[in-house]
């Protein structure tokens, strides 16, 4: 799954992150590029800003 998330543009450790996150409700992150990718790209994790 990370990998194909890193074929289309997200950052390899954003990506390997959030692969190990999908169990979750939610994952925080400062990282405003990581949130934007992750809602183009329809993620089933919501990512959001603490």
């Amino acid at each position: 799954m990370a990998l194909g998330w890193i074929k289309q543009g997200m950052d390899f450790a954003d990506a390997l992150h959030l692969s190990f996150s999908l169990h979750t409700q939610a994952f925080l992150s400062f990282d405003k590029k990581m949130i934007k990718k992750s809602a183009e790209l329809n993620i089933d994790i919501k990512v959001i800003e603490p």
